[in-house]
C-alpha cells in the first residue's frame, strides 16, 4: 500500500499562525563521554501540521488524550476546493458527494495552499467553508476534516472562529497546515493523524500519513 507524507517539516523558521511562539530546536550535549545525539524541542501545540482537539475552543470540550485512537484513522474522502480562493465553500459542494462521504470518517480539503508554504500568501484568501458547509459537515458523524492551509476559519473572524466551534462543537478533530493532497491518487484514502500522547491536550503537531486505499477492501466500488 503506497504511503504519502502529509506533514511539513519542522523548522525554527517555519510559517506561523499570527501571535505564536517559533519552534526551538537545539542540540544538547550530554556529557560523561556517551557517544550520543539530543535535542530539545520547544513547540506550541499547534505547530505546523497540526490538529485541534475540541477542548481548542470549548471550555467543556475533550482533549485529545480523552479522544478513542480510532478518532485519529479512517477513510477520507478528498475535495479539490482550489477554485474557492478567496470565497467560501458551499455546502452544496458536499452534499453531491454523499453518497461516497456517508462511509468517510474525514473531509479533506484540497486548497493548494500547501504550495505557497513560505510565503505571504499563504496567509491570504485561502477558502473557508461557509457556515452552511460546517453545519452539514458536522451533521453527518464526522471523525474530522482537515485542509492544507493556515486555518479552516478566515483569520478576519479570529475573535470568533465560528467553523471551529461548529466542527469542534459536533466532537470533531480539526487538523491544519496538510501538504502534498496532489499526490493522492483518486478521491478516497485511509488517513492517519496520530498525535503526540500528552495530558490534557488542546491540540499536537502530528505526522499527517495518507494511504491509498484499494475500491472494495475499505468502501464501495
Amino acid at each position: 500500500m503506497k504511503m504519502i507524507d502529509l506533514t511539513h517539516m519542522i523548522t525554527e523558521d517555519m510559517p506561523l499562525y499570527p501571535g505564536m511562539l517559533a519552534p526551538q530546536l537545539k542540540p544538547q550535549p550530554l556529557g560523561g563521554g556517551y557517544p550520543c545525539r539530543e535535542k530539545t524541542l520547544l513547540l506550541m501545540s499547534h505547530t505546523g501540521t497540526h490538529c485541534d482537539a475540541p477542548a481548542h475552543m470549548l471550555a467543556d470540550g475533550a482533549t485529545l488524550d480523552q479522544l478513542p485512537l480510532q478518532q485519529f484513522f479512517g477513510l477520507a474522502m478528498l475535495f479539490d476546493v482550489s477554485g474557492y480562493r478567496g470565497r467560501r465553500i458551499e455546502a452544496e459542494l458536499f452534499k453531491a458527494a454523499e453518497d461516497k462521504l456517508k462511509y468517510a470518517q474525514f473531509a479533506v480539503l484540497k486548497t493548494g495552499y500547501d504550495k505557497l508554504w513560505g510565503s505571504a500568501a499563504y496567509f491570504d484568501g485561502y477558502p473557508v467553508l461557509s457556515v452552511e458547509a460546517a453545519e452539514y459537515l458536522a451533521s453527518l458523524g464526522l471523525q474530522g476534516v482537515a485542509v492544507d492551509a493556515i486555518s479552516i476559519d478566515d483569520e478576519r473572524e479570529a475573535d470568533s472562529y465560528p467553523i471551529h466551534n461548529i466542527l469542534l462543537g459536533a466532537g470533531m478533530i480539526v487538523a491544519e497546515n496538510l501538504c502534498c493532497l496532489d499526490d493522492i491518487a483518486g478521491d478516497r484514502f485511509l488517513l492517519s493523524l496520530l498525535p503526540l500522547k500528552y495530558i490534557d491536550a488542546d491540540g499536537s503537531p502530528l505526522r499527517a500519513v495518507a494511504f491509498e486505499a484499494p475500491a472494495g477492501i475499505y468502501y464501495p466500488a
